[in-house]
């Protein structure tokens, strides 16, 4: 007899061929390797922003890829993180009509936490997955558990302090808190790419016992480290271009140190900059001018060219100024042996340890990063030294391979190890 595949449909909140992001291309990658593993039948499903031409919402295949659907719709509640029933039953409808064993969503924005609850009730022996990118259940800022008034972290949510937050009731949050909770709970497992996001949730209220950290791979690259007895020395930036993500820090740090230090240079890799608020574009196109002849602003870059690009700096800088997860940046980085300067918060002073993966600096503190500028990029002994002691990023391989061990554990219900 032959023996049956496992199917496993991998949901996304955007397709990296669309809309490239750290959480979009962790879910792509996981479905590549599920798609080469024998035994295996995968497919990808991702959304994309609703076009003009129909108002319902529909799945289709991506381009002429059969295994790569596209799912569009409408209607999204931010606040919920939800659909209206009827959108909601057209994606369980085509979720469910693939047959799956496992349906592995890789985020619940643009998706839908009531898709948990569609596909409970149609196939109650289905094993469903989530895995959590940020703190979006837990803060309706964007995610971010960041103040929105002060712009200072906030350490916990409680349905008051988010009440004043946005000047809700504090009823409002405590139904919201509990229905996220209660349509997460239906998942067979939650995963966390790391340790601190998994803390956070376990004090929103996660049973721990079910959820599990998986970190996210990277594609194993071959680097070139090239001697560092060089100059100029190169500090590189990499990734969406927000006021969270801290780039006027940076800009402010490369500035000062500028001042003592003249042959340093910063490459900014970064997209979506002129969809911020204008007094934000000029406050960056105001830092990026005061040291021009400098300072190279590349833009958006496509997957294929980061290798490339983050090999031609020498440090990559992570100067978030929220708590972040686990930032695919720095796990690409280390995988071309770039050492990482980064904010001593969150999951990004879990991923970098200092004085072997690279060094911390105050969360936006930008004189202390000046101060970490001019003593990595005077001292050329030291990236030398780092060479030896930064720690090797999980591939994709073996990140899909411990996805995949779950998948098998839960589906025949084998006590995992």
């Amino acid at each position: 007899m032959r023996e049956r595949h496992l199917r496993v449909v991998v949901v996304a909140h955007g397709h990296p061929d669309v809309s490239i992001g750290g959480g979009e291309l962790a879910a792509y990658n996981l479905f590549r390797h599920l798609r080469s593993s024998p035994g295996v039948v995968a497919t990808f499903l991702a959304w994309t922003p609703a076009d003009g031409t129909s108002a319902a919402p529909n799945v289709s295949p991506f381009d002429d890829r059969p295994d790569e659907l596209l799912f569009r719709a409408r209607g999204f509640d931010a606040f919920l993180l939800s659909y209206p029933d009827e959108v909601t039953t057209v994606l369980a409808g085509a979720i469910l009509a693939l047959e799956p064993d496992v349906v592995h969503l890789h985020h619940y924005v643009h998706i839908g936490v009531g898709l948990l609850g569609a596909l409970r009730r149609q196939r109650p022996g289905l094993r469903i997955f989530v895995t959590l990118h940020e703190y979006l259940a837990i803060c309706h800022h964007y995610g971010l558990m960041v103040k929105t008034q002060s712009a200072t972290l906030c350490g916990a949510a409680e349905d008051g302090a988010c009440a004043a937050c946005f000047g809700g009731t504090s009823q409002s949050f405590f139904r919201r808190r509990a229905r996220l909770l209660h349509y997460l709970g239906l998942a067979d497992r939650l995963l966390a790419p790391s340790r601190f996001l998994r803390r956070r949730y376990v004090d929103w209220g996660i049973n721990p016992k079910r959820i599990l950290v998986i970190e996210n791979g990277v594609e194993p690259e071959t680097p070139y480290p090239s001697p560092r007895d060089r100059t100029p020395c190169t500090f590189g930036f990499f990734g969406q271009i927000h006021p969270f993500k801290g780039l006027h820090c940076l800009l402010e740090a490369f500035n000062r140190a500028a001042l003592d230090m003249p042959d340093i240079r910063l490459s900014i890799h970064g997209a979506n900059f002129e969809a911020n608020d204008p007094s934000y574009v000029r406050l960056i196109n105001g830092l990026m001018g005061q040291q021009r002849e400098r300072i190279r602003f590349v833009g958006a870059y496509r997957r294929g060219e980061l290798g490339a690009l983050i090999q031609a700096v020498d440090w990559v800088i992570v100067p978030s100024l929220w708590w972040e997860n686990a930032p695919l940046v720095i796990e690409e980085a280390l995988s071309y042996r770039r050492p990482v300067l980064c904010s001593a918060v969150g999951g990004m002073k879990e991923k970098v340890r200092p004085a072997k993966d690279g060094f911390h600096f105050g969360l936006g503190d930008s004189a202390a990063l000046a101060s970490l500028m001019l003593r990595v990029g005077s001292d050329r002994r030291l990236w030398q030294r780092l060479q030896s002691t930064m720690r090797k990023p999980m591939t994709v391989a073996a990140s899909a391979e411990r996805h995949l061990r779950l998948y098998q554990a839960e589906t025949s219900r084998v006590a995992l190890p």
